[in-house]
């Protein structure tokens, strides 16, 4: 019995270890880039607690002795700040391994054919769950917890306190939002089954993102807010009772020792939430896990298509996509946009981005009840439609590189597609993806609030713009959609997003701002011919390098040196290995 036991365990751990592997590796993208890829991304997420830590040097001794009231509040204020830019890198993190948490098809094919118990099976996958939180919770926490533990502390025993009590009550938030999420996803396929699962998921990510979003954008009032009822210490206000930065920043008080009764009663609120989610994923994982494999294996079944759908299907294929290639590459498009899972996650987070930003721009002036919004046209309800705009157009680019089945590709190695035939069959699906949506929302908002003929040059302004967009993100777009390696760190957005900030501000806020004088003088003829000519001239630019482009390319260009930034680099690695090797070998040989 111990002998099975033992090798039970040993079982269980190659499982989570393989399976841990899986969550940092990727099949759409070449081998060597992925930890490169692993790199930037937790050192994007970690970067901004960091920098934190640094700004509040000495600012709680100036308090102290200068303004001694306004120490505590200011305490509260911070560390709520820590912890929701914690818990909001951890729930972006869930939210992109969103297909990875529970098991797949193809983990369900591999392992169901090897002779390993259900329960090993699930304690595997359990662990290398538990794994995965610790490793991201420990990346987010660890070093911003210790350098904020020095900074803040003002005596000796609030610095020995200071580390656990940052760790805890942050890791207790991660805890709460990945398992959370985790919870949802769980409970959905096993109880709603992969039909409705894939169908709801999509909306959930977006809402996810869009909470996560909304919570960083307006940080400043959401933690003064939970500082000033935390002073109040009202256990009736409705700030301490549901909202659940309150709950942590008491966890955090607790630890690190306080005097007010209250703090207790919200810490053991706070251990209670970030407890529960944790242990509802272990019982799914332990008493469901046979049900989670087979809604792994399941096919859902196919939706009949209704009369509209088929009607707009074949006018778009009379109007607008009529050659025979290109509605096979318009459709394949389309599809894999809607059916994918990982496509259609990274779109729903797209758009959730985009509508966290027009709800930003829009929620403050309904909490000041300002009437004036939308009765005449402003930045806030005219900027909607081209946030919408550049969050699709660039998400539909950046999708186009991510491929959905590569050892599949061989069927459009056989077919006889011309470069400029698939390039026309990608254009069209953007702009049936783009333009169209965003036309029709810049049409009914503007409709709604004033009059038709301001909507109609709303809609002509918006799906210029977009034209434009969508005409310079293809300008060098090529090849088969989805049907080549990703690699990852080809806008280079971590060293030019001040550049690409500022091309954003101005497509949104800034013509935005350009519309409403337009629409005030009424001449918007001419700006959007220009528009269209300038998008005109990129086509241009695009079909005569395309005609000049022989044939289709299935492989990608990957770059020499993948990661520069820490010198860790596989490539770099990979290749200093080999000249020492070379070099070892020519001086045995001398």
């Amino acid at each position: 019995m111990p002998t099975n036991w033992r090798a039970e365990l040993r079982q269980a751990v190659t499982i989570a270890r393989a399976t841990f592997g899986g969550f940092l590796q990727s099949d759409v993208m070449p081998q060597g880039m992925q930890a490169s890829a692993t790199i930037w991304a937790a050192a994007f997420l970690a970067a901004p607690a960091m920098l934190l830590s640094s700004q509040f040097l000495g600012k709680y001794s100036f308090l102290q002795r200068y303004y001694p009231e306004r120490l505590e509040r200011a305490i509260w204020s911070d560390r709520g700040l820590f912890i929701l830019l914690s818990s909001g890198a951890i729930g972006i993190v869930c939210v992109v391994m969103w297909d990875t948490l529970f098991p797949g098809r193809r983990d369900v094919f591999v392992l169901g054919s090897l002779p390993i118990r259900p329960r090993v099976q699930a304690l595997g996958r359990l662990g290398s769950l538990l794994a995965l939180f610790v490793v991201f919770a420990a990346a987010l926490n660890v070093l911003p917890g210790v350098t904020y533990a020095m900074i803040s502390a003002l005596t000796v025993t609030g610095a020995i306190r200071g580390l656990p009590a940052h760790l805890v009550a942050s890791i207790a938030a991660d805890a709460f939002v990945f398992f959370g999420l985790t919870m949802v996803q769980g409970v959905l396929l096993v109880g709603a089954g992969r039909r409705a699962s894939e169908r709801l998921a999509p909306i959930l990510q977006m809402g996810t993102v869009l909470i996560v979003l909304l919570t960083l954008l307006f940080i400043g009032p959401l933690r003064e807010a939970t500082a000033v009822a935390l002073e109040r210490g009202n256990a009736s206000d409705p700030i301490l009772r549901w909202f659940p930065l309150a709950w942590f920043v008491a966890i955090y008080e607790t630890i690190g020792g306080t005097s007010r009764p209250i703090m207790a009663a919200l810490a053991a609120r706070g251990a209670v939430w970030a407890v529960t989610p944790l242990l509802v994923t272990a019982a799914l994982y332990v008493f469901a896990f046979r049900r989670l494999c087979a809604r792994a294996i399941e096919t859902p079944a196919g939706s009949a298509r209704f009369f509209l759908s088929r009607a707009v299907s074949a006018t778009i294929r009379t109007l607008l996509v009529r050659h025979p290639t290109e509605q096979a590459i318009c459709a394949f498009t389309l599809r894999v946009l809607a059916r994918s899972r990982r496509h259609r996650m990274l779109m729903a987070i797209y758009v959730g981005g985009a509508l966290a930003l027009i709800i930003t721009a829009i929620l403050p002036a309904f909490l000041r009840h300002d009437t004036g919004l939308f009765a005449r046209p402003t930045v806030a309800s005219l900027s909607p439609p081209l946030i919408l705009s550049a969050a699709l157009a660039v998400g539909f680019r950046a999708l186009l590189a991510i491929p959905v089945d590569l050892p599949a590709r061989w069927i459009f190695r056989s077919c006889s597609l011309t470069p400029l035939r698939v390039a026309a069959g990608v254009h069209k699906a953007g702009l049936l993806v783009v333009l169209v949506p965003v036309a029709l929302s810049a049409w009914l908002s503007a409709a709604m609030f004033w009059d038709v003929s301001i909507a109609w040059r709303h809609a002509i302004f918006c799906a210029a713009l977009s034209l434009f967009l969508l005409e310079l993100l293809l300008l060098k777009a090529d090849g088969v959609p989805f049907a080549r390696q990703y690699i990852p760190g080809a806008s280079r957005f971590h060293l030019l997003w001040p550049f690409y900030l500022s091309c954003f501000l101005a497509y949104t806020y800034s013509a935005a701002e350009a519309e409403r004088l337009m629409l005030l003088e009424g001449d918007i003829t001419t700006p959007v011919a220009i528009i269209v000519m300038l998008a005109g001239a990129l086509a241009c630019m695009r079909w005569w390098r395309l005609w000049h482009t022989p044939e289709l390319s299935f492989e990608v260009e990957i770059p020499d040196e993948t990661f520069k930034g820490f010198n860790l680099s596989e490539g770099l690695a990979a290749h200093a290995v080999a000249t020492h090797q070379v070099n070892g070998r020519s001086n045995i040989h001398v």
